[in-house]
């Protein structure tokens, strides 16, 4: 029977991102052609015709310390171990929220080369603000004069409710515009450059999944408090995303149907709880970080201030064991705005999670916190786009 030419084309395009996607994952180490083949399972002829085909287009180099020479090696000679080459394509990833723009542009190596930050207007738009990441992103690109066809594409961690399969911000309420908004469409078009959307938080969360340094076993799932509080699930290196393709809305996650007045148009969500316990600034969405004024006053021992994060922290804990009966994760993470803030509630849910065990859940999950970090947002939302080029 003949061979098929496209599923014979296919097959090598795949064995060779599979290739480069572990060589990338070696890092400055790199890897030989014999741990390819033992990795892989693919035959060693098979490995060397890609390794050359990579290493002739640019795609990897000798990893430092090797003896100069082309992927092939002769008899009695040490493996030659090789890594992807820096400078042969760049990923830029953006997150974006009602306050600010980050930028950051990463070389193939997943060195970041670039970064900025600026701060939007009160009243920005959407259209504003697609405006300044084209700005932006173009003024990157020509200060560190790179080629546009080397640019891999753009990674865009945005607020609010995101359809990651069609790249549309579906609502964002803190900004004018923002609903229905075909975000990667409007700035593929218009930069000419591949973009994928995914909401900011699990891009948050597939950083520190990745590169936050957590023992968090197989699964972690993030809570995010900023000027709300969202939540994003990372398994197996994957962002977790609904029968929709939607990210979560984990804010949302009705407490109480006879609860506070939430922003979305329910009673009792856990972001009106929060909100409330924040105070008038944060109902009104005027408040940059959730709980952020309260740091001062728990450095001092105010009792008032432990009692509302303390509220807050059990708030967060029912919203977390329903994700436990759902989901299951092995950690938690809670990103604050503050170190203060987050390391309270951080113990506080850690000591709540421990004394409530049950045959459900004998297991108390790993619970940890930090402060909210916008360059691991970018790096998060830069991975979104190399996952995505070595799944072609």
């Amino acid at each position: 029977m003949p061979e098929n030419p496209l599923r014979a084309g296919d097959m090598r395009l795949h064995n060779s991102n599979i290739i480069l996607s572990k060589i990338h994952a070696a890092g400055a180490e790199g890897l030989s052609q014999s741990e390819m083949v033992i990795t892989t399972g693919l035959k060693a002829p098979t490995v060397f015709r890609i390794f050359s085909s990579l290493e002739e287009q640019g795609f990897i180099e000798q990893a430092k310390g090797q003896p100069q020479g082309s992927a092939r090696r002769g008899k009695g000679r040490k493996p030659v171990s090789y890594k992807v080459c820096p400078e042969i394509r760049y990923i830029i990833g953006i997150e974006f929220w009602s306050a600010c723009i980050s930028l950051g542009v990463f070389d193939f190596a997943g060195t970041r080369v670039h970064t900025e930050t600026v701060a939007l207007e009160a009243d920005s738009e959407a259209s504003d603000v697609v405006n300044r990441i084209i700005l932006m992103t173009e003024s990157a690109i020509k200060a560190l004069n790179i080629p546009k066809d080397k640019v891999l594409g753009i990674g865009v961690a945005a607020p609010g409710l995101v359809n990651v399969k069609h790249g549309v911000v579906v609502y964002y309420g803190r900004m004018k515009g923002m609903r229905n908004y075909p975000l990667a469409e409007e700035l593929s078009r218009r930069l000419g450059i591949k973009t994928l959307v995914t909401n900011n938080c699990s891009a948050l969360a597939l950083a520190e999944y990745k590169y936050g340094g957590f023992r968090h076993g197989e699964s972690l799932f993030v809570f995010l408090l900023r000027m709300g509080v969202n939540g994003a699930f990372i398994s197996n290196d994957s962002i977790y995303l609904n029968s929709k393709g939607l990210t979560l809305e984990t804010g949302h996650i009705p407490l109480d149907g006879d609860g506070p007045d939430c922003s979305c148009g329910s009673k009792g969500c856990l972001q009106a709880y929060l909100a409330q316990l924040d105070g008038e600034q944060s109902l009104k969405g005027l408040t940059p970080a959730m709980f952020a004024d309260l740091e001062e006053r728990l450095a001092a021992g105010d009792p008032e201030a432990e009692k509302t994060l303390e509220r807050a922290a059990d708030y967060l804990f029912l919203a977390g064991r329903s994700i436990q009966r759902f989901l299951s994760p092995d950690s938690f993470l809670i990103a604050c705005g503050t170190e203060r803030v987050s390391s309270f509630i951080t113990e506080r849910l850690r000591a709540r999670f421990a004394a409530t065990t049950d045959g459900f859940e004998p297991v108390p999950p790993l619970v940890y916190g930090k402060v909210y970090d916008s360059l691991m947002s970018q790096l998060g939302a830069s991975d979104l786009v190399l996952s995505d080029f070595f799944a072609e």
